[in-house]
């Protein structure tokens, strides 16, 4: 009988029915983007897998801790993040809706360029779960590659006040980021990640202005040169397709 009592000292009572008929109602969880719907008459407390709250608080420790490293030892904090990414902690964080992980870490020119008090960017589970369907080309190998785009890209364009585009090149073509401070410039989240050709980086020079790298000499030159060949592929293609 010791539980009944415990129960009545607490002022709790089991209910004696299922839970109350209505529409379910908005509940926003801490360091969530977005809200979550929750059936009349239950606790958003109740909402809770240990497993998967273990992997989320992975996530949210390791941002955390790796901000607070990374002002003191900018290298260290990255080639801890390094080992993070490389793990299959990082795979099984994002395959959990709500999850979170660290991908970056700016230095202090970049963090400062969006006003943001954090440096350490994050993929989010949501973000995860949508480019799969958007850019199914883009694999596990190009999202470890989001910690090499922010610690040494080779163009950094400013898209607005919320965005900068990161570019690294790769052979004829260019890996793409997008990073996103929040309004609070709080948090930094990467939007998209994506293969770019030659002709898109145009384009991002002539819209956006230019806040890392170096556009003249060699890499103008290999813009130029691949815009060459792709005119030349598609002419081709176009010759087989006639």
């Amino acid at each position: 009988m010791e539980l009944p009592l415990h129960r009545a000292r607490h002022g709790w009572q089991i209910s004696k029915g299922p839970p109350q008929d209505g529409p379910p109602r908005r509940f926003w969880r801490a360091g969530s983007p977005t809200p979550e719907s929750v059936p009349a008459g239950i606790d958003p407390g109740w909402a809770y897998n240990p497993g998967r709250a273990s992997l989320r608080a992975v996530g949210d420790k390791a941002a955390a801790t790796l901000g607070r490293f990374a002002d003191h030892d900018l290298a260290g904090a990255r080639a801890t993040l390094r080992d993070l990414v490389d793990s299959p902690a990082f795979l099984q964080a994002l395959d959990e809706a709500d999850a979170a992980f660290p991908v970056m870490i700016l230095d202090d020119a970049l963090r400062d360029a969006l006003g943001a008090h954090s440096r350490v960017g994050i993929l989010s589970a949501e973000t995860w779960a949508k480019q799969r369907v958007s850019h199914p080309e883009i694999g596990l190998p190009e999202y470890r590659r989001l910690l090499d785009l922010g610690s040494a890209p080779d163009l950094v364009f400013r898209q607005d006040e919320q965005r900068l585009i990161f570019l690294m090149g790769d052979g004829d073509r260019w890996l793409k980021a997008a990073l996103k401070v929040t309004a609070d410039r709080g948090e930094l989240f990467v939007t998209s990640l994506q293969w770019a050709r030659a002709r898109e980086l145009q384009r991002l020079r002539r819209r956006h202005a230019l806040l890392f790298g170096q556009w003249a000499g060699a890499i103008a030159a290999l813009v130029a040169e691949q815009i060459v060949k792709d005119a030349a592929d598609d002419a081709d293609e176009g010759g087989k397709q006639a």
